[in-house]
């Protein structure tokens, strides 16, 4: 048990009727917690047992320039406090190993492929150039994770040993070189948040999400593309050609304890946190 008190604790709401808000704890009332939202303008009071603490590692981490850490707190739910919230730097940082679905919404929200799906619909329908999202007019984008140093010249070329992390994206073909089966265009979570156009990546950069995939078509009612990999024979976990991106066959994990819930005691003096 900690026993310094959690006033200015980054918290998220994971039960109750403001379930998946964001915010710092400013006081303490009646029995509930006082949380500023984020992006809401307003305060709203919670009970103990409907918050968790966002990790510290995780608000460091996405404190990095890499990262827009408000826009994943109030755009893709993040980070996921249903669950162990993984560490960037191990979970996100070696190209032998890509994150699944699940890995991937519990650091990044379990709204960051959904935002991204919708952020993408609407920019097609209203912005007039396009630009490289042309690429997803009339196709079928799919979830993944791209293997990148978060620069463009290297997003576009082969793998190289060198540093880089897994970044959430929806991906397509390239539509503009009809005769060259193995280009594609991504666009990272990043460019949703920011309104940006999508950029060339090599393949053997992308790692395909089948439930990621299947999920965002089910919740937009939208058919589900029927083709994951158009290659010939079965895709197992590797690179089947060099110009197809490598699947992830997924089974998603049980939820684990390991998430830190918020006490308090029968005196508003004496809050703790407890893991």
């Amino acid at each position: 048990m900690i026993s310094s008190s959690p006033i200015g604790s980054m918290v998220g709401v994971v039960s109750g009727i403001h379930k998946g808000a964001r915010g710092n704890i400013i006081g303490y009332e009646g029995g509930n917690w006082i949380v500023d939202v984020f992006g809401a303008g307003a305060a709203i009071l919670v009970r103990c047992s409907d918050l968790r603490l966002v990790p510290e590692h995780w608000i460091q981490t996405t404190r990095r320039s890499l990262f827009d850490q408000m826009g994943m707190l109030t755009c893709f739910g993040a980070p996921d406090l249903s669950v162990p919230v993984p560490n960037f730097d191990e979970a996100f940082t070696s190209r032998a190993c890509p994150p699944g679905t699940a890995l991937c919404t519990s650091f990044w929200g379990g709204e960051v492929y959904t935002y991204m799906f919708k952020r993408l619909k609407q920019q097609l329908l209203t912005q007039s150039s396009k630009g490289t999202l042309w690429n997803f007019v009339s196709a079928h984008a799919q979830c993944g994770v791209v293997f990148s140093d978060g620069t463009k010249g290297t997003q576009a070329a082969p793998y190289q040993e060198g540093w880089g992390s897994w970044w959430p994206v929806l991906f397509v073909r390239d539509k503009s070189c009809p005769e060259c089966p193995g280009k594609f265009v991504a666009w990272c979570q990043a460019q949703a948040l920011s309104g940006s156009r999508a950029w060339a990546t090599h393949p053997s950069r992308i790692v395909r999400l089948r439930a990621a995939t299947t999920a965002i078509y089910a919740e937009s009612n939208a058919p589900a593309p029927t083709v994951f990999v158009e290659t010939p024979g079965v895709v197992i976990d590797e690179i089947v050609e060099e110009e197809e991106p490598k699947v992830v066959e997924e089974e998603e994990p049980e939820a684990e304890d390991g998430f830190t819930i918020i006490t308090s005691s029968a005196s508003s003096g004496a809050n703790h946190l407890m893991d």
